[in-house]
């Protein structure tokens, strides 16, 4: 049985975020500031790519936790500013092994690595 919001995407926060849990702090806040962000991101990113339901939105969620582990491999290295409470450490790494873990297909569903 699918709940009535299955279909829709995320709430609009104002910000360009979204927001499942309410206003205010989200999970990825959390894990942004206790450096759980970039195992987090790679996971959603495989997760997402491999779930069978909601393919679009799926997909979408992929490319949007690809693209923040992406930047925060950018921030790690000093070629993106670092924001004020991100600890971005183990960033880098983490996008190493899931590029070594997607197949060429998923890696393209990212979108483009370059």
């Amino acid at each position: 049985m699918s709940r009535p919001d299955d279909n829709v995407m995320w709430k609009d926060r104002g910000d360009g975020r979204k927001a499942h849990y309410g206003p205010g702090k989200q999970p990825w806040d959390t894990a942004l500031e206790r450096g759980w962000a970039p195992a987090a991101a790679a996971f959603n990113v495989t997760r997402y790519l491999r779930r069978d339901k909601l393919l679009k939105h799926s997909e979408e969620s992929a490319r949007v936790y690809f693209r923040w582990l992406r930047e925060l491999a950018e921030e790690e290295h000093g070629l993106r500013p670092a924001r004020p409470n991100v600890k971005a450490a183990g960033a880098n790494q983490a996008l190493n092994d899931l590029i070594a873990e997607l197949t060429p297909e998923e890696l393209a569903r990212c979108g483009s690595y370059a």
